[in-house]
């Protein structure tokens, strides 16, 4: 092409560069050997050009009078970042006038490149929906709400680089804002977009704000401020939330997720936000397993046998799971200040959340078909229990939240607020099982497993800890025989281990085993509550039952001394009855026993001089024969000998029991 000959469009100020790589000539005309020649030569010839036109020497043609051959010769590559080589055909933008292209530097998308031939969409790349998805249409993308300049794209094809963009939305994204009105184009953003639907669920309202994120995503995601700060003087309620929120916005790790979870545990709802990045963290979603079964489209059943654990993970959050909907997750999204990138990472965690449930839902419904006590694990026990669990907080709000508080005032040392929470909380406890008229101490066992009881009890062994008084091993040995109450989750997560253990008593071949449910669900969602959840059996501490002789008081103590002597005591033959009892530590059924009295015994005991608290002394007066337990591990023999009232009996006999730690029996 000659200075001064028609050409097949203009070339401006931003398009010099395309000048010299797609150059001003007809797409009909011949490569010539410039377009073979080396690149360092080639860019070489492009920064004279530059040069020139900055010396207002003549727009594109200066290159005619350089280069042998003028432009025509150039060989047609990629344009800056973002663009695709040319490859023949029509574009259906039209070319931008020399008018516009020399205007200000904000201009439409369109005017910022000068239009190229895209390729068909070869028709073994159109993608169809599947799975019930809906379709998306080729169409102007509706993202593009900024001036975009092209990119260079790397040396190829032009169906190369459009095949290579589609498993890149942040390309698909770019490509799309270069040339949003080209149809071509539309139809190849089509089908990359048309698989994202398919394999994440994306829903129409939220693929804008996604691919908007896209657009940035590179530049971004490590620069953005997070707007959720984590303080160390937050409440751990909290504290949990802002983890969990930066995790699902800002891709911030958890370094103790497990606090983090069980600390959220404490109310009927969640906030959305924190309800999606719990499920992401506490399903495993961000891990290669569910990756795999969003690509593929489904949890194999032989995967769910091999992996137990999920079962719990998805009993556990069973009732958030209900109550997971778009709507509610994005009207709190809006209330924070969100960057388009924290918007983008927060869309693509609910839509996996939301996909792999509808996975594991699919195949936990096709399990329950034809076994029976399926249905009961999966759903029916872990949402009752989850509802019995918000009904008994309801109607015992106050006392719960001021358990609730003990293990923030103790984590703070709140050495006021505490001064006298282990007279408040043992009344608390009392109270609440004086309501259920208990006859035995295995009906206590029972009351300290329930939503109220569980959570009293644990506020009692932080008020405890606090003090450093040895009651809280005892209490702690309570709630470790007890099914874990913590929250509702934890409670309908029990269940489902329950109803697993109920359905192996009739059948033996059923295909989940209640050990190894609770034993990685124990692991996994943080059951253990501050060491609350350990056996207090053991250790220092040690059981001692006498007569007692003589009870004194001491402020808020009852000091008890026992008589020397020598007693005979009962031996019992028990025999495993079907009733379950509760659930051992190590996720075994613990069924209650049918024990017999076979004879007696005589043993020589001698029980040192216990100080036991007055609101636990229940039952104890002179005669009474006590069993309790004290500490033998005192630096200072003269210092008090604190014991925790286990049971106590009218007499020695043992014929009639009065109380069971430390809570009166009715008769």
């Amino acid at each position: 092409m000659k200075v001064g000959s028609a050409r097949s469009h203009q070339c401006d100020k931003y398009s010099l560069f395309l000048c010299y790589n797609q150059p001003c000539r007809s797409p009909n005309e011949k490569e010539t050997k410039f377009m073979r020649t080396p690149m360092y030569l080639r860019s070489l010839g492009a920064a004279i050009a530059v040069l020139f036109v900055t010396a207002s020497l003549g727009g594109c043609s200066i290159l005619d009078k350089i280069i042998p051959g003028g432009t025509d010769s150039a060989k047609s590559k990629a344009p800056s970042k973002g663009n695709f080589p040319s490859s023949g055909g029509n574009s259906s933008s039209p070319a931008p006038s020399s008018a516009a292209a020399r205007g200000p530097s904000t201009v439409a998308p369109e005017a910022m490149a000068p239009p190229i031939n895209i390729p068909e969409l070869p028709a073994e790349l159109v993608v169809a929906p599947s799975g019930g998805a809906w379709t998306y249409q080729p169409q102007v993308p509706t993202w593009c709400d900024r001036e975009f300049k092209a990119y260079r794209e790397s040396d190829g094809e032009n169906e190369r680089s459009l095949k290579t963009a589609l498993g890149d939305l942040s390309k698909v994204a770019r490509f799309a804002c270069t040339w949003p009105n080209n149809e071509n184009q539309q139809k190849w953003t089509a089908a990359a977009l048309q698989s994202l639907v398919n394999t994440m669920g994306i829903s129409q309202a939220q693929i804008h704000n996604y691919m908007r994120a896209k657009l940035n995503w590179g530049d971004f995601v490590e620069t953005e401020t997070c707007p959720f700060e984590v303080s160390q003087m937050d409440l751990p309620s909290e504290k949990a939330r802002n983890l969990v929120k930066a995790a699902v916005y800002c891709n911030k790790r958890i370094g103790d997720f497990k606090t983090a979870l069980w600390n959220s545990d404490r109310t009927p709802t969640l906030n959305p936000s924190v309800a999606v990045g719990l499920m992401y963290l506490g399903l495993k979603i961000n891990g290669a397993s569910a990756k795999e079964s969003i690509k593929k489209g489904e949890v194999p059943v032989s995967w769910i046998t091999g992996h137990q654990e999920a079962v719990a993970h998805y009993a556990f959050f069973r009732k958030d799971i209900e109550d997971l909907n778009e709507e509610s997750v994005f009207s709190d999204a809006a209330q924070y200040d969100l960057k388009d990138i924290h918007m983008g990472l927060a869309i693509e965690k609910f839509f996996q959340v939301k996909k792999y449930i509808a996975l594991l839902q699919t195949t936990f419904a096709e399990m329950a078909q034809g076994q029976p006590g399926l249905e009961d694990v999966f759903n029916t026990a872990p949402l009752a229990a989850h509802q019995s669990w918000v009904e008994e907080y309801t109607a015992n709000k106050d006392v719960l939240d001021q358990a609730l508080a003990m293990e923030v005032l103790a984590e703070r040392g709140d050495a006021a607020a505490l001064a006298n929470c282990q007279t408040e909380q043992s009344q608390a406890w009392q109270n609440y099982a004086a309501t259920h008229d208990p006859k035995s101490k295995e009906d206590i066992l029972e009351i300290a497993a329930t939503p109220v009881g569980y959570v009293l009890l644990t506020g009692l062994f932080h008020c405890e800890t606090f003090h450093g008084q040895g009651q809280a091993g005892e209490i702690a040995g309570l709630l470790g025989k007890a099914a874990l109450q913590r929250g509702p989750r934890t409670a309908a997560q029990q269940a489902s281990v329950r109803a697993i253990g109920i359905a192996r008593k009739t059948n033996r071949r059923f295909p989940l085993t209640p050990k190894l449910i609770f034993g990685a669900s124990r692991q996994a969602q943080a059951v253990y509550d501050m060491g609350v959840a350990y056996s207090g059996d053991g250790g220092w501490w040690e059981g001692h039952g006498g007569t007692v002789k003589r009870v004194t008081d001491d402020g808020d103590y009852k000091v008890v001394e026992f008589k020397r002597e020598t007693i005979r005591v009962p031996k019992f033959r028990c025999t495993e009855t079907n009733r379950i009892d509760g659930i051992n530590p190590d996720g075994t059924i613990r069924y209650r026993l049918n024990c017999v009295q076979n004879g007696m015994e005589t043993i020589d005991v001698t029980a040192p001089t216990a100080h036991i608290r007055a609101v636990r002394a229940a039952g104890i007066r002179p005669g009474a024969y006590v069993y309790a337990t004290t500490s033998d591990s005192r630096m200072d023999e003269t210092a008090p000998n604190y014991a925790h009232s286990m049971q106590v009996f009218q007499n020695p006999s043992q014929d009639r029991l009065l109380a069971a730690f430390g809570v009166p029996i009715a008769r």
